[in-house]
């Protein structure tokens, strides 16, 4: 019987994440929100998946409060789900979606949580995660949050792309305190031969080509 029952639950499951999905891909996200709370009310265990699609059903639809429920279920410390790259690069593509002045402390306070998890947990910043980060802070106008980033940021730790930089370099305009922005040119500066300078570029690609070699299966004892 509890074999039944837990099959007769994966298939529920399977069904309203099949659905949500579906509208998603539309962006029909009131639509996608009555079904992924009708998901809720069949009291199944939530899955780190089920808060991710919450938080990209809210982020669109500037519902910062059931947003930010969702996001401090995920960071809370010693909370029940697995934080890695991959759960990151989620939480912060969708905070780009709060771009209004209202939410601007909001967004800023949780981006910098985000950014406290990473470094607590030492995951390895993607250049879609940093992208996301380095918008968010800018938007926000959060940047000692973005100088901190530049400082910090290591080949072992984080993966750029320039786009990010030149995004950077364009905005650090609105940063109206002198001697921050100051700071920031210095450390952009030292940022772009750490990572771009053609001896950065080689040694990442060569990086790269052993991160992607096959390795020896372990023997089984």
């Amino acid at each position: 019987m509890d074999e039944r029952n837990e099959l007769l639950k994966k298939i529920k499951s399977d069904y309203y994440d099949g659905l949500v999905k579906e509208l998603l891909k539309v962006k029909a996200y009131p639509l996608s929100e009555v079904i992924y709370l009708e998901k809720q009310k069949e009291k199944m265990e939530r899955q780190i998946n089920d808060v991710l699609i919450g938080l990209e059903i809210y982020g669109p639809q500037k519902k910062i409060d059931e947003y930010r429920e969702l996001f401090n279920e995920i960071t809370m410390e010693n909370g029940k789900y697995e934080v890695n790259r991959y759960v990151c690069e989620q939480i912060g593509h969708s905070l780009m979606a709060f771009n209004s002045e209202e939410d601007k402390a909001n967004r800023l306070d949780m981006a910098g949580t985000l950014q406290t998890l990473i470094r607590n947990k030492e995951i390895t910043m993607s250049s879609k995660l940093f992208d996301s980060l380095v918008f968010v802070f800018t938007e926000s106008q959060g940047w000692a949050r973005i100088n901190d980033m530049l400082v910090n940021s290591t080949p072992e730790n984080c993966d750029p792309s320039t786009k990010s930089i030149n995004y950077l370099k364009k905005n650090i305009i609105y940063c109206f305190e002198p001697v921050m922005r100051g700071q920031m040119r210095d450390n952009i500066e030292a940022f772009e031969t750490r990572f771009f300078s053609t001896q950065a570029m080689a040694d990442r690609n060569r990086k790269g080509r052993r991160d992607s070699e096959p390795r020896e299966p372990r023997q089984q004892r």
